[in-house]
């Protein structure tokens, strides 16, 4: 795009909210790094959320002191400022970033002709999530971001700006990610962003999302001791659970679809055997969200299992579990996926402190012909035993698996070979018990 196209386009803008909501969401697809992305104008000393995508469009309207943020310091010196760690960094209001689920970040100052009237913010929920590349490209930004925002000024100048200063002081251009940026924000209206909200919007208002079990069995009894309970998404495009939650949580409706999720597989609680528990599966973006705040009123807390499904920094895990602590002691517990997948597994493992450790199923897959899988296996099972935990492993499909697993010691088991994902009336005892070796 060149310097008069931009102009034209510029001020071919009729609709200034819908500019700011593009100017939002493209910076989330600029950074992928960024989970939550807001505009805040000064007002009265105060920053104020005016439009926010992604983990912090919730947040909308929010009203913070300007003064011992770094959104007003961004406005009172006029230049981009990042930070690493919002728990460490003496220039952030630390309670709102908690608030808010943000622990990195990068400010990009807004001026109008006459004056800084806010700033673009990106934020993601762990520490270090920005590189120096990241920062400089949203800085590179700032001449257009204004521009488009504003709308007050020199809209050529602006314009020239951007296109003549997208050349860092290393040497290398950001301009394709400038023009890409730009695209964005000033395509036509309908774009992918405002189908993708209006597509899980319909999933949560529309009853699109259904629950199904897979039970988790002790082989040695043949009860089922869990039942987790599965997200199954009946609208299109049809395409795997995770795709949907993911995309949720891009355009800021995450935390909503994994509250819908969780409402559904409590209801299912009492038709549950007794002495078997609920497995639900929760993000930490999740727990970083005000909805979190709905854990506490669960029922029946010491018949659920919480399943921390997504890989985040071993510093967040300490404190998601540092967050769960009261909801554990009135009987919560709190299961870890994917363990045994690679060293960052491991960190996992000893900050969260799971109460039940599931093999991933990369482990499990072929351990019965491989030593290295067998090893660290037993390695884990050791582990658990010294702290405390249980022991899952899911996605075990056929014998020769399951014979080995329980060889090792770990008769708790989940996959096809003993069930597959149905109602949760189909969550009865297995066929008959599995004998471990003596």
């Amino acid at each position: 795009m060149d310097g008069e196209s931009l102009v034209s386009s510029l001020r071919g803008l009729s609709d200034p909210a819908r500019v700011m909501r593009r100017v939002v969401t493209a910076a989330l697809e600029l950074l992928p790094a960024a989970t939550g992305s807001t505009v805040e104008l000064e007002d009265a000393g105060d920053m104020v959320y005016a439009f926010a995508a992604g983990s912090l469009e919730p947040f909308v309207g929010l009203r913070l002191a300007g003064r011992g943020s770094l959104s007003g310091l961004t406005v009172e010196l006029g230049t981009t400022l990042s930070c690493v760690d919002t728990e460490v960094d003496d220039r952030v209001d630390r309670d709102a970033c908690r608030r808010v689920g943000a622990r990195s970040m990068v400010c990009v100052p807004l001026q109008s002709a006459t004056r800084r009237v806010g700033v673009l913010k990106v934020s993601a929920p762990h520490p270090n999530a920005f590189s120096d590349d990241d920062v400089a490209t949203l800085a590179d930004l700032s001449s257009f971001i204004t521009t488009a925002i504003s709308a007050a000024g020199d809209i050529g100048d602006s314009a020239t700006a951007v296109l003549a200063t997208s050349r860092r002081r290393d040497g290398r251009s950001s301009g394709a990610a400038v023009s890409g940026f730009m695209a964005h924000v000033l395509s036509s209206p309908g774009t992918r962003d405002d189908a993708a909200v209006r597509r899980v919007r319909d999933v949560i208002e529309t009853g699109q999302l259904l629950i199904v079990h897979q039970p988790i069995f002790d082989v040695r009894t043949g009860r089922p001791v869990a039942s987790e309970a599965l997200s199954r998404i009946i609208a299109e495009p049809a395409r795997p659970p995770d795709q949907w939650f993911a995309e949720a949580w891009r355009v800021g409706l995450g935390a909503e679809l994994e509250s819908l999720a969780a409402r559904l597989a409590l209801e299912d609680l009492p038709h549950l055997p007794p002495d078997c528990r609920l497995a639900i599966n929760c993000s930490p973006s999740f727990l970083e969200h005000p909805l979190a705040g709905e854990l506490a009123t669960w029922p029946s807390l010491d018949r659920i299992v919480l399943e921390i499904t997504e890989h985040v920094d071993a510093e967040d895990f300490a404190r998601t579990r540092d967050f769960l602590q009261p909801l554990r002691e009135r009987g919560l517990r709190i299961a870890m996926d994917d363990a045994g997948n690679g060293y960052s597994s491991l960190r996992r493992m000893i900050d969260l402190a799971p109460d039940v450790i599931k093999l991933d199923v990369a482990l499990v897959r072929g351990i019965d012909v491989d030593p290295v899988r067998r090893s660290l296996a037993r390695a884990i099972v050791d582990f658990a035993h010294d702290v405390g935990a249980d022991v899952v492993a899911e996605g075990v499909e056929v014998d020769a698996e399951l014979e080995t697993l329980v060889g090792l010691g770990i008769c708790t088991i989940q996959g096809f070979l003993l069930a597959r994902p149905g109602p949760v009336e189909h969550v009865v005892p297995m066929g008959a018990p599995v004998r471990p070796p003596s």
